[in-house]
């Protein structure tokens, strides 16, 4: 989604310029909940393209928190085979402190095309920090947890829990539901995989799939689905409000420019 915010530099005919926003986004999971924060900020515009910031904070009931500050530029084009769409790149820089009191530090970068019709989202991720090691005193049985940015895992051994950062990637097809245009602003049903690997821990691929429907421009409500061998399968519930209200503009009035 998109919003944004002077300074803008327009041609009389262009759209009305996108202006800045946030939004709260609520997960209720079979395994851990999530409450996150987000602030989008454009910093260059023409009607056509956009240059922005964007902000998010997370925690969740395990006591892990959680810091991602990103740079992104996006443009409607028309390309081979994808028709007109919107092309995106982004850079993301992550801080994680868990449950533990670790603190980890990951560099993601990320391509997306968001057509009309279908979607396509990657993204890689890159730790910057190393591995961390606590002395338990007993015996544990291993089982490596992940988290939702893939910035580490959790691996117990013999009296010893690590916590390593994993690089990986992932990777998203998104569709428009055709038959939910009459009654919702968008609805967009995705599936993809992931993969992460670390020196220590076990390597996890996995599958997910989830579903954002755009009630209106101010309300998204979804659900997500993953898994994987490692750590079983995870489902979440969740919930999105923006503000201010009535500020994002709607897929059904702006079509591309409202993405």
């Amino acid at each position: 989604c998109a919003w944004g915010m002077v300074p803008y530099f327009a041609h009389a005919a262009d759209p009305a310029p996108l202006e800045g926003g946030a939004e709260v986004n609520w997960r209720y999971g079979s395994e851990r909940s999530i409450l996150m924060s987000e602030f989008w900020v454009p910093f260059l515009q023409d009607g056509e393209s956009v240059l922005y910031g964007d902000a998010r904070l997370m925690g969740d009931d395990q006591d892990n928190n959680e810091f991602n500050l990103g740079l992104g530029y996006r443009e409607i084009v028309d390309a081979p085979l994808l028709g007109r769409g919107v092309a995106g790149v982004h850079g993301w820089f992550d801080r994680r402190i868990t449950a533990r009191g670790s603190t980890f530090h990951q560099a993601t970068l990320g391509a997306e095309w968001l057509g009309e019709e279908f979607d396509i989202l990657a993204n890689g991720y890159m730790p910057l920090s190393s591995k961390q090691r606590y002395t338990t005193g007993v015996n544990a049985v291993g089982t490596p947890y992940l988290a939702g940015t893939g910035i580490y895992v959790e691996r117990s051994t013999a009296g010893e829990v690590i916590e390593e950062p994993q690089a990986g990637f992932d990777i998203e097809f998104g569709w428009q539901v055709p038959f939910a245009q009459e009654l919702t602003d968008s609805a967009r049903i995705y599936g993809g995989g992931y993969y992460f690997e670390g020196d220590e821990s076990e390597n996890i691929a996995g599958w997910r799939t989830r579903l954002a429907v755009d009630v209106t421009s101010d309300i998204q409500l979804g659900g997500r689905f993953q898994r994987d061998d490692e750590r079983g399968s995870q489902g979440f519930l969740e919930a999105t409000i923006r503000f201010p209200f009535g500020q994002k503009k709607s897929f059904r009035d702006h079509g591309l420019y409202a993405r």
